[in-house]
């Protein structure tokens, strides 16, 4: 398929505005969009931790999947923050309303404390955690302060904004730098 140069450069942005889901346009300097760059931020970080992932010998190939999950996971979870509070159930981002919204997140949430509950067996803390013990691990703890920086984003965009869904992508964020932190203490305790 061939890309047309208007496709990817549109000026639209020229007069300081991006659109949401649903096309309404607002200022660039709006929270919304502080929030989708950091998300945007992390799930790019995330691709390069999968690929440090893959070049371990052995690879880990299970991390490698997780982290792809929760990379889609997070691309839905900036779609959902992408599109304005008022036009949710008339938008429906992904074909969900409010209420598929509120059971997809709270399934993501299980599914990414299973996946810490797995690691977390085989870690041990002791002290202060100093990044930089190996490749893979430091870009783990950079993924998981980027998720940090993220998670405050959100707070702060939804404390106006009385939507049980936009709290769960909180809560994901949270749980998620959680994750990555155990993930980043799996890889410098079990080096390859």
């Amino acid at each position: 398929m061939s890309i047309d140069f208007e496709m990817i450069t549109t000026r639209g942005g020229d007069s300081g505005k991006s659109g949401l889901f649903g096309g309404e346009r607002r200022y660039k300097s709006e929270q919304v969009f502080a929030v989708l760059g950091d998300i945007d931020e992390l799930v790019s970080m995330l691709g390069m931790v999968r690929t440090e992932a893959r070049s371990r010998q052995p690879a880990e190939e299970q991390m490698d999947r997780e982290l792809y999950e929760i990379q889609q996971a997070l691309q839905n979870i900036s779609a959902l923050i992408a599109t304005p509070v008022s036009n949710l159930n008339k938008i429906k981002p992904l074909g969900k309303t409010d209420k598929q919204w509120t059971s997809y997140l709270t399934k993501l949430l299980e599914r990414l404390e299973g996946i810490e509950k797995s690691y977390i067996g085989e870690i041990k803390l002791d002290g202060f955690i100093i990044p930089g013990s190996n490749e893979l691990s430091a870009r783990l703890d950079v993924s998981r302060t980027i998720c940090r920086r993220a998670e405050r984003q959100v707070v702060g965009y939804i404390q106006n904004l009385s939507t049980d869904y936009l709290r769960l992508c909180q809560n994901y964020l949270n749980r998620l730098s959680d994750c990555l932190f155990v993930y980043g203490r799996h890889v410098e305790q079990n080096p390859r």
